[in-house]
C-alpha cells in the first residue's frame, strides 16, 4: 500500500506541476481529465492492496502484541500518505475529540471533490468509497424511509408525533425528510448529542428545511454527555411517549453492559406501538483494516 500510494502521489504530483507550469489561466481542464483518469487506476491498485491488508489484519488479531505492532507500523508509514485528503485527515486526527464526528459525516455524505492536489482529491473520493463510509449514506436513506413510515402510521387523535435521535450528529436524514415532507400532525423532534457544535449545525439545517411547514415542527436540542445519558432523569421525563427513538452509530462505541442498560431505558420511553431503531456496524473482513489499523478508530462491532 505504501509503494502504491507513494508511486501515484509522486507521478500525479509531477504531472500536475507540468500542467500548471505550462498554463497561465486559472481554469485547467487538463487537471480534471487527469483526476478522472487517475481515479480509475488508483482505485484498482488501492483495492488490491486493501484486500491483501485486510486478510493480514485478520491474521494479526491472533496476538495483542502483533496487533499493536501492526497498528504502529501502519500509522508510521501508510497513514501520513493519506492525510492530504480531507476525509482521511478528519477521520485520523479527530479534531473534535471523538471519532466519527459530524464534520466527518458530512464529508462522507457530500459528493464533492476535495483536496489541494489531484492525488489528494483522488484519495478523498476513495475514502468516501470505504465500506463504512458508503454505508453511512445507505443508512441515511434507510432512516428517511423509517421516519416517513412513522409519520404515515401516526394517528392524529393521539396528539403530537414525537421522534428522538440519540447521538444526532448532523441529522441529515431529518433534514432530507423535512425538506420533502407534507406533515398533517405537529412533529416534535428531539436531538441529543454530546457535541454542542453538532447540535448547532443540525438545528440550523433542520430549521431551514422545515420553514415551509410553519409551526408544525417543534425542534428541541439537548446537549448531554453520553456518560450522563443514563443518569439524566429530567431528560427521560422530557422524551417520554416517543413514537420513534433511533440512534444510528452511537452503539458502535458502547460495551455490552452499557448498551443493554441503555436499550432497556430507551424502550421504556416509547408509547404503545412506538419503535426503537438501533444501528451498529457489522464485522466483516474488508471493514476493519482501515478504521483500526490506518485511522486508529476502534468500534464495537
Amino acid at each position: 500500500a505504501v509503494l502504491i500510494l507513494s508511486h501515484w502521489r509522486d507521478l500525479l504530483g509531477r504531472r500536475e506541476r507540468e500542467i500548471r507550469d505550462n498554463r497561465l489561466d486559472s481554469e485547467l481542464p487538463e487537471l480534471t481529465e487527469l483526476q478522472a483518469m487517475a481515479e480509475r487506476h488508483v482505485r484498482l491498485d488501492w483495492r488490491k492492496a486493501h484486500a491483501t491488508a485486510s486478510e493480514a489484519a485478520k491474521e494479526a488479531r491472533s496476538s495483542p502484541l502483533v496487533i499493536d505492532a501492526s497498528k504502529r507500523f501502519t500509522e508510521r508509514f501508510l497513514t501520513p500518505l493519506l492525510l492530504d485528503a480531507p476525509i482521511w485527515r478528519q477521520a485520523y486526527l479527530k479534531p473534535r475529540g471523538y471519532p466519527g464526528d459530524f464534520d466527518l459525516m458530512n464529508l462522507m455524505y457530500e459528493d464533492v471533490s476535495r483536496g489541494m492536489s489531484v492525488f489528494a482529491r483522488v484519495m478523498h473520493q476513495l475514502g468516501r468509497e470505504e465500506r463504512l463510509a458508503a454505508t453511512v449514506r445507505d443508512r441515511k436513506e434507510f432512516l428517511v424511509r423509517e421516519i416517513q413510515a412513522t409519520v404515515d402510521r401516526h394517528d392524529r387523535q393521539r396528539g403530537d408525533l414525537r421522534i428522538t435521535n440519540i447521538g444526532a450528529g448532523p441529522a441529515r436524514e431529518l433534514e432530507d425528510f423535512l425538506a420533502k415532507s407534507r406533515l398533517e400532525s405537529r412533529l416534535v423532534i428531539t436531538l441529543i448529542d454530546q457535541d454542542q457544535a453538532a447540535l448547532e449545525y443540525a438545528h440550523d439545517k433542520l430549521r431551514r428545511a422545515s420553514l415551509s411547514l410553519g409551526n408544525r415542527v417543534d425542534l428541541r436540542c439537548r446537549h448531554v454527555s453520553f456518560k450522563d445519558l443514563l443518569r439524566d432523569t429530567a431528560l427521560s421525563e422530557e422524551v417520554r411517549d416517543q413514537d420513534l427513538i433511533y440512534t444510528a452509530g452511537f452503539f458502535d462505541y458502547l460495551p455490552d453492559s452499557i448498551a443493554t442498560t441503555l436499550l432497556t431505558r430507551l424502550a421504556s420511553l416509547l408509547r404503545d406501538q412506538g419503535r426503537l431503531l438501533v444501528g451498529n456496524a457489522v464485522d466483516s473482513t474488508h471493514v476493519k483494516w482501515v478504521p483500526e489499523f490506518v485511522l486508529d478508530w476502534e468500534m464495537v462491532y
